[in-house]
């Protein structure tokens, strides 16, 4: 099973943004630099012009410095853990109350080494021109396993998010939100660290079962693991291989879904996803 793949090998993992790592504890993470984004004020939630409660961050304009926990643990089966612990912390419902700037990450490494390079690359909506762009590069010692995706890419891409001078209102991460074998998956685990609305566009399924989805554009099929449903294939150009959409944090499935068409810009991938994997490419073989 997935869940069990490779969880009892007990590797040491070693923390690239330098907090000192205690099998799962937190340490104090700060990002500053990310201002409040455009568009929100106070905190709590409201409604948009769809009756759908919508999240407002807790930072309010003046605040420029994010805080949050290094939960970056020693060993794979301190991460499942920690997983099993943080996914109840997700709220999946509603979404941004306004979004100006989308941000997609994603990282790329060339075949056998452990040299990563990640980008994070912000655009205006809807016009979606680059607004801004952020990279990092680095090592990754936490190994690939299945499911624990985020331990491995997450550190990196934390670290290119730390270099913008925006803070974006939705976040899209090429991988899974809660459609992941403990319904945690890396837009879980960074849009909960980050605490700012995100999905998961992920190009191949992890978990669950679903029907085909039509082959014209915008056709859906729902994905359900376990009795629940976990995320949703989506259809984002007719006649190619659907996405597997699924909420990460602050959002609910219909926004998820909303959003990832939104951003298709006659392409597969949702534009921010999309810039940001040719922005690591271009790092990578720079």
């Amino acid at each position: 099973m997935l869940e069990r793949e490779g969880l009892d090998q007990g590797e040491p993992v070693v923390d690239v943004l330098g907090a000192q790592l205690i099998g799962g504890e937190h340490e104090p993470l700060h990002l500053p630099a990310l201002a409040a984004p455009r568009g929100h004020a106070g905190q709590g939630h409201g409604e948009d012009e769809t009756g759908e409660r919508q999240h407002r961050p807790e930072n309010g304009p003046g605040e420029r410095e994010v805080t949050m926990p290094a939960v970056w643990p020693k060993t794979t089966r301190a991460a499942v853990r920690l997983q099993e612990r943080l996914r109840g912390k997700l709220e999946l419902s509603g979404g941004p109350r306004r979004v100006r700037l989308v941000a997609g990450a994603d990282l790329s490494y060339a075949k056998g080494s452990d040299q990563f390079f990640a980008a994070v690359v912000v655009v205006d909506f809807p016009s979606l021109s680059v607004v801004e762009e952020a990279t990092a590069e680095g090592r990754s010692p936490f190994p690939y396993i299945p499911g624990l995706l985020s331990f491995r890419e997450g550190p990196l891409l934390l670290r290119a998010f730390r270099n913008l001078a925006c803070r974006p209102d939705l976040l899209f991460f090429d991988g899974h939100g809660i459609a992941h074998p403990r319904g945690f998956g890396i837009a879980a685990h960074l849009g909960l660290l980050l605490g700012i609305p995100s999905l998961g566009c992920g190009k191949s399924r992890l978990v669950g079962e679903h029907a085909e989805p039509g082959e014209s554009a915008g056709s859906v099929a729902p994905l359900r693991y376990r009795g629940r449903r976990v995320g949703t294939v989506v259809r984002t150009r007719a006649r190619t291989k659907p996405l597997f959409v699924s909420p990460g944090h602050l959002l609910g499935h219909a926004a998820a879904v909303r959003w990832a068409l939104r951003l298709c810009d006659g392409y597969r991938l949702p534009a921010p996803v999309r810039l940001a994997h040719l922005a690591s490419n271009a790092l990578r073989i720079a």
